[in-house]
């Protein structure tokens, strides 16, 4: 048995602010050529692992053409839910946005379910939801002899990175799986475990590049073979431009500093809050964080904060308190 797994897409109609190619159309290509070799390996199972789209309101014509791509190949298509997927943390969500017109009467893409039994390979989903990111605890029950290949949009992030708020490092993961595929975490990091004694966590990270933080990496997906002689797991590098042909480096660098939403502004307050309950203290503690590099943003990333954000923020604080806003 075959799959071909690729993750963190983030399709949509517009060029993002970094971007300085046809954005649609290189986006587009990688999932044509995807879709191709998925069919030319004879894959039997093609995942994406959450965040097909970028919103969870694109436009038809990029829902159109991302369905005409995956309906092509003819292969089984399981979708991860992830946080760009739907509106607000609930995962169900995903019935009222664009998902939803994926799927339906007569077709190979559906919206992975919990547990997927198949002859040679038991399959488990996590879709995204409030909390996920800091989820530590994947066990599965198992069949014997039966390898356990998971999938879940969590922060998942590389053996021994402890550096980072709001992710869980992949030695710190309890499971029983024989294979993890990560995603959410748009850097991604090299395979790890051995397979025997503990799992293998692989992670292509996002398949497309739209930060500064991408420019030292390739876009990938993860090649898997299973029989009855065991499994093979292989990263594949997607066919893709130097990083300086299609990023804009200079604006990456100063709009990355402006890229953090409230989302994950709240989210890395609720990570230096159990420190200290006074707001300023709060604050401070959150910019230091930022500056160390260990709050990361939605995709993974390094969040940083200007500081005259952080004084401005500051401000505000003693303005409200002394009854002026």
């Amino acid at each position: 048995m075959r799959i071909t797994y690729f993750t963190d897409p983030h399709f949509r109609a517009s060029r993002p602010l970094r971007r300085k190619d046809d954005w649609v159309e290189a986006s587009l290509g990688k999932l044509l050529w995807i879709c191709d070799r998925a069919v030319a390996s004879r894959s039997d199972l093609l995942i994406c692992g959450g965040d097909l789209f970028d919103s969870p309101a694109p436009s038809f014509e990029i829902v159109s053409r991302v369905q005409a791509a995956l309906g092509s190949t003819g292969i089984r298509t399981l979708l991860v839910v992830g946080n760009h997927d739907i509106s607000g943390r609930n995962h169900e969500n995903w019935r009222r946005g664009p998902l939803s017109v994926l799927v339906g009467p007569g077709s190979r893409i559906e919206v992975a379910p919990p547990r997927l039994e198949l002859a040679a390979v038991d399959l488990f989903f996590w879709h995204y939801e409030h909390g996920i990111d800091s989820r530590v605890e994947y066990e599965v029950p198992r069949r014997p002899g039966i390898p356990a290949i998971g999938v879940a949009h969590s922060m998942i992030v590389g053996p021994g990175d402890e550096a980072h708020f709001g992710s869980v490092p992949a030695d710190k993961v309890v499971t029983n799986l024989t294979l993890m595929l990560c995603a959410h975490y748009h850097p991604g990091f090299e395979t790890w475990g051995d397979g025997q004694a503990s799992t293998v966590f692989t992670a292509p990270g996002a398949l497309t590049r739209t930060s500064s933080s991408d420019a030292g990496r390739e876009p990938k997906i993860v090649e898997i073979s299973v029989d009855g002689s065991g499994m093979e797991v292989e990263e594949v590098v997607v066919p893709h431009a130097p990083a300086g042909e299609v990023l804009d480096l200079e604006r990456a660098a100063l709009d990355r500093e402006w890229s953090s939403t409230i989302e994950e502004f709240v989210r890395g307050m609720e990570s230096v809050a159990v420190r200290s309950r006074d707001v300023r203290r709060m604050v401070r503690d959150f910019a230091e964080a930022c500056e160390s590099g260990r709050v990361l943003d939605g995709d993974g990333n390094p969040l940083e904060v200007r500081p005259e954000v952080v004084e401005l923020v500051l401000d505000r604080i003693d303005r409200y308190r002394a009854g002026d806003e």
